[in-house]
């Protein structure tokens, strides 16, 4: 495994190889908007830490407040959430929310000193 916390991937070995399989792969991450909030919440505490120990700080200006409003208007006319209609917007939302509380959570462990958010 490699990657950071927590956008965790597979690292092949030397000498490995890839095979495609043939079909689809359905992956759902969460089926109600509950379930994402949930998992935006725990995801957040894990950037926040895995930020923490690689001694990052958070600008209370750029990462807090301005991060989450760029993090939105990417999601929803870059990437173009706003033709997904409704769930667009909601994904571009929470997007930007997860931005928020990584760094708002990263602000606190900085100030706190401590391993939990």
């Amino acid at each position: 495994w490699g990657g950071v916390n927590p956008h965790d991937k597979v690292i092949m070995q030397e000498n490995s190889s890839v095979k495609h399989l043939s079909g689809d792969l359905l992956h759902y991450s969460y089926y109600t908007i509950r379930e994402n909030i949930s998992q935006i919440n725990n995801f957040s505490d894990i950037a926040a830490q895995a930020a923490y120990e690689m001694g990052e700080k958070a600008n209370v200006v750029l990462d807090i407040a301005l991060n989450p409003i760029f993090t939105f208007l990417k999601k929803y006319f870059l990437k173009l959430g706003l033709l997904d209609g409704y769930y667009g917007l909601v994904v571009s939302i929470n997007s930007a929310y997860f931005r928020f509380l990584k760094y708002a959570k990263l602000r606190e462990l900085n100030k706190k000193g401590s391993q939990e958010v």
